[in-house]
């Protein structure tokens, strides 16, 4: 009995494994899932559970991505969306029946709900904001979560909410990466630039290698009309990722608006050409070497970049 235990949870965790590598290498979700399921059928792990919740919980954002450039949900997505959602709760349910005291067990119920509270599923807040709760009773001094109060009550709103487990967060751990550029978000959302700016900059100090924080403060300083300080920004990102296409962007941008003009044109001739079914970046490129500003006329959007949503170009790296 013991050996066929042995080779059954011996069989569970190789199929785990070939789930992982067609995520990690294929990115493969659909052959991931198929294993992962083979793995709880033969062995009851909270961490099978746990990774099934993951992956429709990926697919849920996806899904709502998708929607949100679209004028109609489709029948079929919105199908998709509330199997998803469904499969999602259950797999993070049983994950934490498994091993309730796991932290990670607790956090995926809750962060299943909250990725559903922007789009107003009625219930999703309150059970998000229960499963927190319960996560911060397994670990009571964690500032992760915390701060994913802080982002729960941001996306429902309550901005003061979100300030007073923000504090709590930072209270915990001052250095906070994570939770200081969630303030930067929230100082930036009520108008506050110069402390967002601030803090982005510190997060930076500390993390010099990271080419993301530099293009947040890109952004941020962009956002503020700190044109030179965005160019600056920009270009140590792109020092440390010379493929990072969004930066090349909003440093053509800043260019553009710093008065160097013939910098943004290169810029851009260099994205049109990596990108060619890109008609926004065409209209800029036409309106640079018209001598007029990038968004003068004949772009495809009235929406400044920075304010978007999502990013203007998709990054093949």
């Amino acid at each position: 009995g013991l050996s066929y235990v042995v080779c059954e949870q011996g069989r569970a965790s190789f199929s785990f494994q070939k789930a992982l590598t067609a995520v990690t290498q294929n990115a493969d979700a659909e052959t991931a899932e198929a294993k992962i399921l083979d793995a709880i059928r033969l062995s009851k792990r909270d961490i099978y559970y746990r990774s099934l919740a993951q992956l429709n919980l990926s697919k849920i954002n996806t899904l709502i991505a998708a929607a949100n450039g679209q004028k109609e949900v489709t029948e079929a997505q919105r199908t998709e969306f509330q199997t998803r959602t469904a499969n999602a709760v259950e797999a993070a349910r049983l994950a934490q029946l498994s091993d309730p005291l796991r932290l990670e067990n607790q956090l995926i119920v809750a962060q299943v709900y909250s990725a559903i509270v922007p789009i107003g599923v009625e219930g999703s807040y309150e059970a998000a904001k229960t499963g927190y709760e319960e996560a911060n009773k397994v670990s009571p001094r964690n500032p992760q979560v915390y701060l994913a109060l802080a982002q729960l009550a941001a996306s429902n709103k309550d901005l003061k909410a979100a300030q007073e487990y923000l504090d709590q967060s930072l209270g915990l751990k001052a250095n906070y990466i994570d939770a200081i550029f969630f303030q930067a978000q929230l100082d930036a959302t009520q108008g506050n630039l110069s402390a967002a700016i601030k803090r982005v900059e510190q997060i930076v100090a500390l993390t010099p290698n990271d080419p993301l924080n530099f293009f947040r403060l890109g952004l941020l300083k962009y956002d503020a009309k700190e044109y030179t300080g965005a160019v600056a920004a920009f270009e140590k990102s792109i020092s440390l990722v010379p493929v990072y296409a969004n930066a090349k962007y909003f440093l053509g941008l800043s260019y553009a608006q710093a008065g160097e003009t013939a910098k943004a044109i290169k810029i851009f001739e260099e994205l049109s050409d990596q990108n060619p079914n890109n008609p926004e970046l065409a209209a800029i490129l036409v309106n640079l070497k018209a001598g007029r500003g990038p968004f003068t006329a004949a772009t495809p959007t009235d929406v400044k970049p920075e304010k978007r949503k999502g990013l203007p170009i998709t990054e093949s790296h």
